[in-house]
């Protein structure tokens, strides 16, 4: 888990190889499922009922697929049931990235986010900010923190006792 561009899905492919399992990304498969694009489901249907869909599709992988690796969306454990059903069903990581970090990566392809559609490069930095802070006592709640500044490969070596340990 962790805030939009922290590396979920870059690090989730990662982990999964090294693990020798599968990996799925929570807003793909909610896009597979529903035929749709998660920015047409936001802009169509909003973002309340992307939640409902989002917090339907976790229960369904978390319960169906207890192997594999899962990205999440940036909000999706924001939503208590869903912090409540990730806790319950796996071993969480927060991918911890500085705002500063995340502002500049977000900043330049902002429109590939449904959250960011609309907001001007003044407004950017701030509405990050407020949406990171509103989400950061969710993602503290992860049972592993990982320092995901600089995006590696390498980055699960020293974190694969203590994942592996878990598994079995």
């Amino acid at each position: 888990m962790g805030f939009m561009a922290s590396g979920k899905s870059f690090l989730g492919r990662s982990l999964a190889n090294e693990l020798q399992r599968p990996f799925l990304d929570l807003d793909s498969y909610i896009e597979e499922q529903e035929k749709q694009k998660i920015h047409d489901i936001f802009k169509e249907r909003g973002e309340k009922a992307f939640r409902i869909l989002e917090e339907i599709y976790l229960k369904n992988l978390l319960e169906s697929q207890s192997t594999a690796v899962i990205a999440l969306g940036g909000g999706t454990a924001f939503n208590p049931s869903n912090l409540n059903l990730i806790q319950s069903h796996s071993l969480s990581l927060y991918l911890e990235v500085p705002i500063g970090v995340l502002i500049s990566r977000l900043s330049q392809h902002p429109d590939n986010r449904p959250m960011l559609k609309g907001i001007t490069e003044e407004e950017l930095p701030n509405m990050l900010t407020e949406l990171f802070l509103l989400r950061e006592e969710s993602y503290s709640q992860a049972d592993v923190k990982v320092n995901a500044t600089e995006l590696s490969e390498e980055l699960w070596k020293p974190l694969l006792p203590e994942i592996k340990s878990y598994l079995k």
